[in-house]
């Protein structure tokens, strides 16, 4: 996920200039980037159908322990149903625990051009064991919604089959929302499966397929299903 600020910039400002014994030393090395140009058949996050085909764009700074990026879904069509602009700024600090679990914190600010805003802070852990299991909470501070997610996944070298360059990729999402404000409470599911070529030691493409659904959609009030597909070069320096 490149995944999910105007205040990033702010906060990523204040976390270099508050950080310069730890990073005035900094090499090539303790600095990445990564691009991310997807396009997705339907906008689904949480379970919950947002819009239709949509041009998902992505970039994420990495500096050491700290990172940074911006993510955006800007729909192909005007119609009904097609869903609104978005863009998304974050800002986050990994660090490891001990040898098997790191600890991510971090805030989101999700922006709709066409109006409204929302603040998401987050914090999680992520395991170093088979599956690489990950559990999160989320807290949206405008909506006052709770969501605790639990993740993992596998990557599946397909090199001994033949298939040099190609891996496949497949992960799976279970997460509980509680809205406060309405006092209801919903869970939400998903599975992705990726083909994912390596064109070089930059540039990947992918593509795959997706499934997600809940159990109390509350935008609809109806439970929900959703199969779409998406596509995406990523570039990583």
């Amino acid at each position: 996920m490149m995944k999910k600020t105007l205040l990033k910039s702010l906060a990523a400002a204040t976390l270099f200039a508050g950080s310069t014994a730890a990073y005035g030393q900094l090499t090539p090395e303790d600095i990445t980037v990564e691009t991310e140009f997807a396009f997705e058949s339907e906008y689904s996050f949480r379970g919950s159908k947002l819009g239709g085909p949509s041009m998902q764009p992505g970039m994420e700074i990495g500096v050491k322990d700290a990172y940074f990026g911006t993510w955006m879904s800007m729909p192909l069509s005007r119609g009904p149903g097609a869903g609104d602009n978005e863009v998304d700024f974050y800002v986050g600090y990994g660090f490891a625990l001990n040898e098997m679990v790191e600890l991510d914190i971090g805030y989101t600010y999700y922006w709709y051009p066409e109006g409204g805003s929302d603040r998401e802070p987050y914090i999680g852990a992520a395991f170093d064991v088979f599956l690489d299991p990950a559990v999160y909470l989320f807290y949206e501070t405008e909506s006052e919604i709770f969501t605790l997610e639990l993740s993992g996944g596998y990557a599946f070298d397909l090199e001994e089959l033949g298939f040099a360059g190609f891996e496949l990729d497949l992960g799976a999402y279970l997460g509980l929302i509680a809205d406060t404000d309405e006092d209801e409470e919903w869970v939400y599911y998903g599975l992705s499966a990726d083909i994912v070529y390596a064109l070089n030691d930059v540039t990947s493409f992918s593509i795959g397929a997706r499934f997600a659904g809940n159990s109390d959609d509350a935008l609809g009030g109806e439970p929900q299903q959703q199969l779409w597909w998406g596509t995406a070069v990523t570039m990583a320096f």
